[in-house]
C-alpha cells in the first residue's frame, strides 16, 4: 500500500530510490498471481503484465519497474510526501525549499499528482 501515489505522505520513510505506483493501476491480481505461482522469474524479480516486483524475505512483494509504475529518488518522493500532505501551496513549497528540493524533483512529483 504505501507505494500508491496517494498514500505516500510527508512522514514516509525515504529510500534512496521509490517505485509508486500511479493512478487507476490495481496490482493485487499481480501480487495474487505471484503467491499462486503464476508469474515468470527473471531472477530475483517476478515478473507478471509486464511488471516486476521482488519480495523481500519475510514475504512482502514491492513493486520494482514496468508499465504504471514511476521511480523517483529520494528528494522526489519527500516532494510527493509533502504535496499529497499539505497540497501545491506556499507551505509546502517553503518546506521543500528548507529541505533543498531542486526544481526538477518538485516537478517530477507534480507529475506523478497529476497521473
Amino acid at each position: 500500500n504505501r507505494h500508491y501515489v496517494d498514500r505516500i505522505k510527508i512522514e514516509f520513510l525515504r529510500k534512496p530510490k521509490n517505485t509508486v505506483v500511479l493512478h487507476g493501476v490495481d496490482i493485487r491480481p499481480d501480487i495474487q498471481a505471484i503467491r499462486e505461482g503464476r508469474a515468470m522469474r527473471d531472477g530475483p524479480y517476478y515478473v507478471i503484465n509486464g511488471r516486476y516486483y521482488e519480495v523481500h524475505e519475510g514475504g512482502t512483494t514491492y513493486p520494482v519497474q514496468g508499465p504504471g509504475f514511476v521511480t523517483l529518488d529520494r528528494g522526489a518522493s519527500r516532494a510527493l510526501g509533502i504535496y499529497n500532505s499539505l497540497g501545491e501551496t506556499s507551505e509546502a513549497e517553503r518546506m521543500l525549499d528548507r529541505e533543498g528540493i531542486s526544481p526538477e524533483q518538485r516537478q517530477a512529483a507534480r507529475n506523478v499528482r497529476a497521473s
